[in-house]
């Protein structure tokens, strides 16, 4: 159980720390394609933006779980998976 604790808090934790890196890195580097010397999201700030918007599944998981908490109870059933029988 806390094996998968530990492992749902560092999925959670993915997505905010490639935005940090992000937006740490953003303009500190030479462009790598021509056009993109006036973007602020050139090679690697682009890079780690990318690899946050991948991993922010956890994210929207918890988001629509949290929103499916506040729906009427006829949407619940919907949004809830369905029991299967062994």
């Amino acid at each position: 159980m806390r094996d998968r604790l530990l492992c749902h808090w560092l999925s959670l934790a993915a997505t905010p720390v490639f935005v940090g890196m992000a937006l740490a890195t953003r303009g500190g580097e030479m462009p790598d394609m021509p056009g993109m010397a006036a973007s602020p999201l050139g090679g690697m700030a682009l890079m780690y933006l990318l690899m946050a918007v991948f991993h922010a599944a956890p994210w929207l998981k918890r988001i629509a779980q949290r929103q499916g908490a506040s729906q009427p109870h006829h949407l619940q059933s919907h949004l809830q998976p369905r029991e299967t029988e062994a």
